[in-house]
This record gives structure tokens, sequence and C-alpha cells, in this order.
């Protein structure tokens, strides 16, 4: 029998963080992980039942409803995402994912919220579309963000107590340094978005 991914520990975590998917198809100009997609790395992605096992460890951990953030790669290029989202919501525990969006459809929007997400943080690097595109390496990739709000938003329902949380991330650099301040107006003064954060890259 294996041994348990998750060990006793003396403290209750905040979150955790599980990686659903080691390729993505973007090529952003901060990240290398696009260069895995030509690789045989199918075997270093946890099974569905690995990541089922992982849930049902953290169990033995806590019973909070804490999130379980799955990011990549880009977590949407996993095939059976919404079966391990609905498993997280029906252990008791919350789930939300990063995703840039590219893949985000009315079909997908529709089984996103269907499958018990809680929060979605899209990757918007740039409060111009030619700036957002360029860093992300994806021409309409910033289109693809804007669409993603409006399907999101049309399936997440009204009560805002207990539905899907949609935020903004924007990885911070020399390139968009100057768009930041109009993105976090922007994101602000749009009812359908709930947060919005920013990572700052190193160069």
């Amino acid at each position: 029998m294996k041994e348990s991914v998750i060990k006793k520990v003396d403290f209750l975590p905040a979150f955790c963080l599980l990686v659903v998917s080691k390729i993505c198809n973007f090529r952003c100009k901060m990240c290398n992980m696009w260069k895995n997609k030509d690789r045989q790395i199918d075997r270093k992605e946890l099974s569905i039942e690995e990541m089922k096992g992982f849930v049902d460890d953290l169990k033995n951990v806590t019973t909070e409803p804490i999130f379980i953030h799955l990011i990549g790669g880009e977590a949407l290029l996993r095939k059976n995402l919404t079966e391990i989202i609905s498993y997280i919501r029906k252990s008791g525990f919350n789930s939300s994912i990063t995703t840039n969006g590219y893949y985000i459809n009315d079909e997908m929007a529709k089984k996103l919220v269907e499958s018990g997400l809680k929060g979605i943080f899209l990757s918007l690097d740039g409060f111009k579309e030619e700036t957002h595109d360029y860093l992300r390496g994806v021409k309409g990739s910033y289109r693809h963000v804007k669409d993603a709000i409006e399907l999101l938003n049309k399936y997440r329902g009204d009560d805002k107590s207990n539905r899907l949380s949609i935020g903004i991330t924007m990885t911070l650099m020399e390139k968009n340094l100057d768009e930041a301040l109009d993105l976090a107006e922007w994101t602000n003064n749009n009812e359908k978005i709930n947060d919005f954060f920013i990572n700052a890259c190193l160069q």
C-alpha cells in the first residue's frame, strides 16, 4: 500500500496548491513552461486517482473547507479537470484555478460553474490589448480573457454569497509597469470582477 502523500502535521494548512498540468499553449515572456509541450511528460503528472488520493489524505489533516488551488501549466489542458473539481467539492473543500482563459468557451464556462468551482483567476498582463498579447505570446489572448469574464458571469448566478468568484492576476514587469494602475482601476470598476492580484516578476 502506498504511503500517504500527506504526513501528519501540527498545524492546519490555509490552502493547498495542486499541479494538474505541466504543459501550456502560450509562450509567455516570463515563463518556460510552454517548452514542455513537445516532451513526454504524462508520466510525470499525477493521475486522477492520485489526485483524489491527495484530497482523501487531506481530509485526515483538516476538516476545514480550505481552498485547493489547481495550477499548471495551463490548468484547462487537463482533460478531466472538472472531475477533479467535483471531487474536491464533494469532499468538503473549495477549489480554484488559475488560467489564461483561452479555452473558456460557452460549454467550458458552464461546466466549470456546474462542477462547483469557487474561484477562477484569469491572467491579464496589460491594460492594452497589444501589451497583453505580446507578453503572453499569443495574438488574440487578450480578447479571450475578456470573453471568458462574460461567459463565466453568465453562468455563475445571482447569489453573491455563494457563487463563483472571478479574479484577475497581473504579472508585473517593466513592459507593463505603466499599465498596472489603469488595469487595477478597470477591475475595481467592473462589477463582474471580484479580485485583482499582482505577481511581481524579477528580471
